[in-house]
């Protein structure tokens, strides 16, 4: 994937992290009592979303890359989302990093919506790859 297509999947995907920022916001927010939202909270999940889908830059590559390697690298990103979302729930006073109950709560909803984005992009590339498979077949059985 040259860097033009991997540009247009982060435009395609921001509105996804985006949704499901707010979706986490809102659990979380239902879970700890909090019943205000403020505009600057969706500003700052706006930005957050920016920022993490530019962490998807770290999947770019010229070459093909082994299965070692993608893990190392889907770890990568995972730690480098944590520490961006971290550091803004912390600064909007989201999160108290003296709550331990807190940030286990906001840290285990980070790794769910991680967990189910990694699966849609696995089924949606899984979904292409057979696709281009059955339309190969197809194209050699003639």
């Amino acid at each position: 994937m040259d860097i033009r297509e991997r540009l247009l999947k982060m435009v395609q995907t921001f509105f996804v992290t985006f949704t499901a920022s707010m979706a986490a916001m809102y659990v979380y927010m239902l879970i700890f009592g909090i019943d205000t939202l403020h505009i600057n909270n969706i500003t700052a999940v706006f930005i957050m979303s920016v920022l993490l889908n530019l962490t998807v830059l770290i999947f770019y590559s010229k070459k093909e890359i082994s299965r070692l390697q993608m893990v190392a690298r889907n770890c990568i990103h995972l730690l480098i989302n944590i520490m961006i979302l971290l550091a803004t729930a912390i600064h909007m006073g989201w999160i108290s990093p003296h709550q331990p109950m807190q940030i286990a709560v906001f840290l285990g909803l980070v790794v769910v919506i991680f967990s189910l984005m990694s699966l849609r992009g696995f089924y949606q590339s899984k979904k292409l790859a057979d696709n281009l498979n059955r339309r190969l077949q197809e194209r050699y059985k003639e």
